[in-house]
C-alpha cells in the first residue's frame, strides 16, 4: 500500500519514524517518473486488495499519511524498472 509518495525522499523520514510501530516492513521506492523522479513510502504486503482496504482504515490519521491507496506489487515494478 502506498502511503506517501514525494520528490524529496528526505520528506518520507518522518513519517516512516511515526509509522515504525506497524506491522510489517516499511519499503521507500524510487519511482523514475516522466515529470522526475518521486519517492514512495509503501507498507507490508496483503492477501488481496480487501485486506488492504481494511488495513488502511486501521492506519493513524495524525501522522502525514497523503495515500494511503492499494496498488498491485507489478504496477510499482514496472515504475522502478523503467
Amino acid at each position: 500500500m502506498v502511503l506517501a509518495s514525494v520528490r524529496n525522499p528526505a520528506a518520507l523520514d518522518a513519517l516512516a519514524l511515526a509509522l515504525a510501530e506497524l506491522p510489517g516492513p516499511l519499503y521507500r521506492l524510487k519511482l523514475a517518473m516522466p515529470d522526475g523522479d518521486w519517492y514512495s513510502l509503501c507498507w507490508s504486503q496483503f492477501a488481496d486488495v480487501e485486506a488492504a482496504r481494511a488495513a488502511r482504515n486501521t492506519l493513524p490519521s495524525d501522522v502525514g499519511i497523503t495515500s494511503g491507496w492499494p496498488r498491485k506489487i507489478g504496477l510499482l515494478q514496472k515504475e522502478i524498472a523503467r
